[in-house]
């Protein structure tokens, strides 16, 4: 129900972070062990291959030529969504070290 600029911008963010989590998926598993895989749920609609293809490294830059093809802002979203995930790392980081250096009992 949202006006068309507004739900580009929510599939694309949200299909980057479909992609990104497989492509990124060893290493977020290392911080976050329970963590569930977020479920597909726009690839198809957009005309893009499954999350899965290639562990998301492949879709992640087409979702990103779609993203810039359908949005109005001039970005680079290939960067855009890679900052995304160096900053969700450099926030996981310290608390991996408090989990590792807290005591047990």
């Amino acid at each position: 129900m949202l006006p068309d600029p507004a739900r580009t911008e929510v599939i694309a963010c949200y299909m980057a972070a479909v992609y990104l989590q497989r492509l990124w998926s060893i290493r977020l598993g290392f911080y976050l062990p329970e963590l569930s895989l977020l479920p597909d749920w726009f690839s198809n609609e957009i005309g893009l291959p499954s999350p899965d293809e290639r562990y998301g490294k492949v879709v992640l830059h087409a979702l990103a030529d779609w993203h810039a093809a359908h949005s109005p802002y001039p970005f680079n979203w290939l960067a855009s969504y890679q900052r995304v995930m160096d900053q969700l790392f450099e926030q996981l980081k310290p608390e991996a070290r408090r989990r590792e250096y807290a005591p047990t009992g």
